[in-house]
């Protein structure tokens, strides 16, 4: 029974996984998927091929005529690829603090609430910064005295932002801009 078999890039890791269609039967996908999962769904029912190699398009293309009408998305299916812009080829947008950084502001965000944040805020702002409500790319310092374990925290150092206490952040305010000239290297 011929087989057309196609490789589909991972959304996570720099590889690839292997999309069969038979004749008749199971279509499956490396990754452990039996008739369904985001790399079926994307390239045979939703004919994505940003994800394909441009080598293997003819025969996803064959594959997804092979599997019309034989795939039914399961009740509960929860996809999380179409928020995957890079993975899909399309455009993606840079996050607003690249921006801000790039115009030549230094970028901060705050974890918390109350009277603490809103007073390291006014500092920000006296001394030239402007903040995000949470921590990308493009933003120098996240402030926070929340524990580790923290998604925003750990996000930050995920990212390699500076992170500090709402007690040390008054000694960084002030040296903003010198933070934003080292960090405008990278980014420009």
């Amino acid at each position: 029974m011929p087989t057309e078999t196609f490789r589909c890039r991972s959304m996570t890791y720099d590889d690839f996984h292997y999309i069969e269609v038979p004749d008749a039967g199971y279509i499956t996908c490396s990754c452990q998927g039996v008739d369904w999962c985001s790399h079926i769904e994307a390239t045979l029912v939703f004919g994505e091929r940003a994800m394909v190699p441009e080598e293997d398009h003819p025969i996803a293309n064959r594959a997804m005529v092979k599997a019309k009408g034989r795939l039914e998305r399961p009740k509960h299916w929860k996809a999380d690829w179409l928020s995957k812009r890079r993975w899909r080829g399309l455009p993606v947008k840079e996050p607003k603090a690249i921006a801000m950084l790039k115009s030549g502001v230094p970028v901060v965000s705050f974890e918390g609430r109350g009277r603490k944040r809103q007073e390291a805020k006014d500092l920000a702002t006296e001394h030239g910064w402007r903040d995000v409500s949470i921590p990308t790319r493009g933003v120098l310092v996240h402030v926070s005295d929340a524990m580790h374990g923290d998604p925003r925290l750990e996000k930050a150092k995920e990212l390699g932002i500076m992170t500090v206490t709402y007690a040390q952040w008054p000694m960084i305010a002030s040296i903003g801009d010198k933070l934003r000239q080292r960090a405008r290297r990278f980014v420009a």
